[in-house]
Order: C-alpha cells, then sequence, then structure tokens
C-alpha cells in the first residue's frame, strides 16, 4: 500500500466491526495483530499491508474494494433492528430528532476512546 494513509480504510474497517458486533480487541486477535496495530488502523495512524486488506475482506466478507472504499460498504439492506430504528426515528418531531442526533454523536465520541 502506499505511505499515504487513506482515511476510507479507517472508516470501512470500523464500518464493518461495528456494524458486525464485534470488538476491537476480538477482531484483532481473529486476524492475528496486537491490538495496538489494529487500533493504529482505525485511528488512521497507519494503514494495513495489502496483504492485510485481503485477510480483513475475507474476515468480515467482503471485497477488498469494499475496505479500501472503492466500493459502497453496505449494499445491504438494513437489518430489522436498523429498519425499526429508522421508522421510529422519523416519527419524532424535529427537536427530538435533533436530540437523538446529538446523543448518537456523542455515543460515537465515547466508543472511539474505548474499547467497543
Amino acid at each position: 500500500m502506499s505511505a499515504k494513509l487513506n482515511p476510507e480504510v479507517r472508516n470501512n474497517i470500523k464500518a464493518l466491526r461495528i456494524r458486525t458486533g464485534r470488538m476491537q480487541k476480538e477482531v484483532a486477535h481473529d486476524l492475528g495483530v496486537k491490538i495496538d496495530r489494529y487500533r493504529s488502523w482505525e485511528q488512521r495512524k497507519r494503514n494495513p499491508t495489502g496483504a492485510m486488506v485481503g485477510k480483513i475482506a475475507d474476515y468480515f466478507g467482503v471485497t477488498m474494494d469494499t475496505v479500501l472504499g472503492s466500493q459502497q460498504a453496505f449494499p445491504l439492506p438494513p437489518t430489522t433492528d436498523e429498519q425499526h430504528l429508522l421508522d421510529t426515528y422519523r416519527q419524532l418531531d424535529e427537536t427530538d430528532k435533533a436530540i437523538v442526533t446529538r446523543m448518537v454523536f456523542a455515543l460515537l465520541e465515547t466508543a472511539e476512546h474505548s474499547d467497543m
């Protein structure tokens, strides 16, 4: 891989991990890397090697292009729970939508600083 850091790799690896309900430690272990190495990918400190991108793609059952960001990461329809959340959100008024949005961003910020 090139020395230039690719933010799409970070975004896609993290999104795949969260969507599949896995913890950073679990994914690192399953991929055979130390947790610090895995975290460095999600935190945009370094990119995984080309061979590791292939391993990550196999692990999550997606293509390498998906991991690299040149394909849509989630062509799958939403899960039942995701659809229920979306339907519920759409029923809220604008004030409540704003509150929910702030709460979600706060949760995401907290998750970035933990081992979610």
